[in-house]
């Protein structure tokens, strides 16, 4: 039987009627069972959530879903964590199916060219759930300062969501992991080295040599299967 899924708002209001029967003087292991949960399941909700308002698990949804989307378009474009800061709606042609990835005022790409990287069919899905209400593609979360949310997110702000991203997900890896995500998808799936130059601009030669060894040994594993068929 799957597990079922529950919102933090959802988590919040067990924790709460959990509350109310524990001073029901009703044991853990009974308020759980009234509720529908396991008593680790509360020990671990109680950590997470223990001291958090409806308002804040709502505001904890949000986030969920703002990394969900950010890991979404550094792993579908191959763009750099910079590049995607620096990304205006400007930058963003759904029409021609493309991202336009090109120098800014006070900001350059790592080699300072310009490049055309086109749109798979999950990063412009992904791009059109987004808010086009500001100048920037992502923005950095509303505050007391900037109440209207409509503020370039920073670069540190940027790569601390992306850290806890990969904690998250539980990938052993750094910050480039989606991008060589992209490069490792694109080599085993044929894309020519020269076309993958072209989307995601420099990258290094040990990289893709990587990647290419990774797909000559799929690719062996195919052949061998072919071989039991026999």
């Amino acid at each position: 039987m799957p597990t079922k899924r529950h919102t933090p708002e959802q988590i919040i209001s067990k924790l709460r009627e959990a509350e109310v029967l524990l001073s029901q003087e009703m044991s853990i292991v009974q308020a759980c069972k009234k509720l529908g949960i396991h008593a680790q399941t509360y020990y671990r909700w109680r950590k997470e959530y223990g001291g958090v308002r409806t308002d804040q698990a709502k505001r904890l949804k949000d986030l969920e879903k703002e990394n969900s989307r950010l890991k979404k378009l550094l792993a579908e474009t191959g763009l750099r964590i910079g590049e995607l800061q620096w990304l205006t709606w400007d930058d963003i042609d759904l029409g021609n199916n493309v991202v336009h990835v090109r120098p800014k005022r006070g900001w350059s790409t790592k080699t300072g060219n310009y490049r055309r990287v086109p749109l798979s069919g999950r990063a412009k899905e992904t791009f059109c759930k987004l808010p086009r209400k500001w100048k920037w593609v992502v923005t950095a979360p509303a505050s007391a300062k900037y109440p209207q949310g409509d503020r370039q997110i920073s670069e540190r702000r940027l790569l601390r969501v992306l850290k806890r991203l990969l904690k998250k997900l539980e990938l052993n890896g750094h910050l480039h992991t989606f991008r060589h995500s992209f490069i490792s998808r694109a080599v085993i799936n044929g894309v020519p080295e020269a076309v993958i130059r072209q989307w995601v601009g420099h990258v290094d030669p040990r990289v893709l040599q990587l990647y290419t060894h990774i797909a000559d040994a799929q690719s062996q594993q195919a052949m061998a299967l072919l071989d039991e068929c026999k």
